[in-house]
Parts: structure tokens; sequence; C-alpha cells
């Protein structure tokens, strides 16, 4: 019982030895992917992206371990969602001190209680002549962020080239943004499982299918790959058209021809796992229509 007693914490610490090697000599640092680096005589320059809203720098450091240039990132991650945003930070390092330079990050703070959004849900309006328009959520209680802001509804004008114009607040769009709180559990009884590196073909071919166009598609795309594509696997579930008109209605003064409506769960994964496929109904545009994108991460 002992030697197994022993061998466990002979493991325990071999791992804490590897974990404190591979992150350049310190514990709880994780290799920084999502980054690229060039040097200069006196400098590096750090370039990588993060979630716009929802990832931010809290601290940097580095050091030289023997001839490698070790950076490091303390991060802190918030609820909410937007585009993923571009940074490049400045190191004054000598050329000459090293050979080459390895990038970690750990996160030193994790705001709980992020799951439950539907993040970004974006609405595009396509009328086939200018028309007025009065836009209302059914459940608006659940918003918790809306732009051009929501009083009790949207009311707009919509011209054929698709700007629409807000009474309230006097300015164009090309769409109405809004976020809300949902408490929908995941199931996952049907879905897809996606390699990371292949979510975006994936989301390209099936997005197409429900209805959307390029420039929606890549709206989508641009907004979420970052939190997709480097993961192991992602399942990934489409929302039928009953499930998110009883979780947020969507009503209209005028009815659209068409309205499509799109809402998908994601769930990043470590391994692969086995989900019955879904079963998706191709959609149409045709005449006045409104298309909406969505997506929650669980």
């Amino acid at each position: 019982m002992k030697k197994l007693l022993y061998f466990g914490f002979f493991l325990l610490g071999l791992g804490i030895l590897l974990s404190f090697f591979n992150s350049g000599g310190k514990i709880g640092y994780s290799t920084f992917e999502n980054c690229s680096y060039k040097t200069y005589d006196n400098k590096v320059v750090v370039s990588y992206s993060l979630g716009g809203c929802s990832e931010s720098v809290v601290d940097t450091e580095y050091k030289v371990v023997g001839k490698t240039l070790n950076i490091y990132y303390d991060l802190e991650s918030h609820c909410g969602g937007c585009a993923s945003m571009d940074y490049d930070d400045s190191f004054s390092v000598p050329r000459s001190s090293y050979d080459n330079v390895k990038v970690y990050y750990r996160y030193v703070e994790q705001e709980d209680g992020c799951e439950g959004m539907v993040y970004k849900p974006m609405i595009y309006i396509y009328p086939e002549h200018d028309m007025d328009l009065k836009i209302k959520l059914g459940n608006d209680d659940l918003l918790t962020s809306t732009y051009p802001k929501y009083q009790n509804s949207w009311n707009i004008h919509v011209s054929k080239d698709s700007t629409i114009y807000d009474y309230n607040t006097k300015r164009n769009y090309y769409g109405l943004y809004w976020e809300a709180k949902d408490s929908t559990k995941l199931d996952m009884n049907e879905g897809f499982v996606v390699k990371g590196e292949d979510t975006i073909s994936f989301l390209e071919e099936k997005l197409a299918y429900l209805g959307l166009n390029d420039y929606e598609i890549n709206e989508f795309v641009v907004y979420w790959i970052n939190r997709l594509e480097n993961n192991p696997y992602n399942y990934i579930y489409f929302r039928t058209s009953e499930e998110i008109n009883n979780y947020m209605p969507l009503y209209f003064s005028e009815q659209p021809d068409s309205v499509i409506r799109v809402l998908v769960d994601f769930k990043p994964l470590d391994k692969k796992i086995k989900v019955k496929e879904q079963k998706l109904i191709k959609q149409e545009r045709s005449g006045f229509s409104v298309v909406e994108w969505g997506a929650t991460i669980h």
C-alpha cells in the first residue's frame, strides 16, 4: 500500500515538474498559440488576438532562461461577447541575449456565470421597397444588451438597400443587435461533433444550407471562430425554428415573406463523442426577407 502511495506522489511530482519545464519555468502557464512575434535589434513585438470584451491582459512579464526569451501573459476573462481584436506588445530585449522566443499565458481571473447567454444575434432586413417597420422581441425581459437601444420595440425605416434608420437614435445601421439570458439546457442527444480545425468549413456549409448569404456567414464565422477552431472537437446543435420562437418570439408590424432564424449551441470537447446526426431543414429566402443569427457556448 505504501509503495502505491509513494508511486502516486512520484507521478504527481513528475507532472508538476513537466508543467514547470513546459511553461518556461513557471507553473500554471500554457503555450500561447494564438500569437506571433517579430524580433528586432533591441525589441520583440508580440502580436495576438483576444475576445474584444471577453478577455483582457492584466499583466505581462518576460525573462531569458538560457538562450530562450520567455514572455508571460496574465489574462482575465469576462462574460459577454465581441468580435476578436488584434493587439501588439513591444518588449525591450537585446537580440543578442536570446536565440528563440516562447510566449505563454494563464487566466488569473475568470468571471463566473458566463453560460446561459445568447451572444450577438444580428437581424438583417431585406425589403423589396423602402418601408417603415416596427420589430418587437417577445421576451424582452431577458435582454441584457441591444444596439440600437431597444425601447419596447425597434421603430425603424428600412431602405431597399437594407440600410436601417432608427427613428429613436436618428442614426443608420446595417443590422439590429441583441443579447439575452438563456436558460435552455443542452441535452446533446443529436447534433454534430466537429474537429476544431474543420469548424470553419463545417459552418460555411451548414449556414449556407440554412439560408445565410456569404456576408452573413462571414459575420458569424469572424465572431465565433476564435472560440472554436483551437478546441480538439466542438459539439454543435442548430436550434429548430420552434425552439427559437419559443425562446425569443419575433414580431413585425408587417410580416416578411420569409424569416430565417439561426441559433447555434456550441460546446467545446476534449475528445470525440457519438451523437445522432441532426437533420437540418433547408431554408430559402424570397420577397421581403429577414435573417437573424446568434449562438451560445456551453
